[in-house]
């Protein structure tokens, strides 16, 4: 187990190997020029940034897809202001990703609305039952449970995991969890419960 861990682990490294490989050879040796090579660290650096974000966030058991247009709107107020003074644009760019970053837990801690990802949005909003491998941090497990619309383990506890997807293999249980997949999604994740949920903050206030 521990060896075919460590060649799942080594899998990635072993396609960057790979994809380096390949573009040196069609490129007849221009992938690996000094200017290529600083060219991709400047483009690089950014995403890098971004990363080392995402691992604080999820080193405290949860989960950011917002990082994507956060970085987008950032580098915009970045390129804005850099034609004026450097120093301004870096503030403005660190700045922008403070304020937004407030926002969004805002929304979250106070507003109880909850970061589900997008994709688990979809399956449900057409009735598909969700099968999730889970940090054990999260509470999404609780929540698909309670609202018996799927099934879930721990990331990493492939027993478990096997045990899931053969009780999904019963079309009565497939059936009985889309239909509260859908309806658990229209009940509580809606864009107009959110906004319900919102306003009603604003009206105890």
């Amino acid at each position: 187990m521990k060896g075919k861990a460590i060649l799942r682990n080594s899998i990635p490294y072993w396609g960057l190997v790979i994809v380096i490989v390949l573009f040196t050879i069609l490129t007849k040796g221009n992938t690996l020029q000094p200017q290529n090579l600083q060219l991709v660290a400047e483009q690089s650096f950014t995403i890098l940034i971004s990363a080392a974000g995402v691992v604080f966030v999820m080193s405290m058991g949860s989960l950011d897809f917002s990082q994507g247009s956060l970085l987008a709107i950032s580098c915009y107020v970045a390129a804005m202001f850099s034609g004026t003074n450097i120093a301004l644009a870096i503030i403005g760019a660190v700045g922008t990703g403070i304020a937004v970053g407030i926002f969004n837990g805002f929304l979250n801690a106070k507003l109880t609305i909850p970061n589900i990802p997008s994709r688990t949005l979809d399956y449900m909003q057409v009735g598909i039952p969700v099968l999730a491998a889970l940090d054990p941090a999260t509470d999404m497990g609780d929540i698909m449970r309670e609202g018996d619309f799927g099934l879930s383990c721990i990331s990493g506890d492939m027993p478990a995991f096997a045990k899931n997807v053969e009780l999904l293999l019963d079309e009565a249980v497939r059936k009985r969890m889309g239909k509260n997949s859908r309806e658990y999604f229209e009940n509580n994740w809606t864009s107009a419960h959110t906004v319900d949920v919102i306003l009603s903050h604003f009206d105890k206030q």
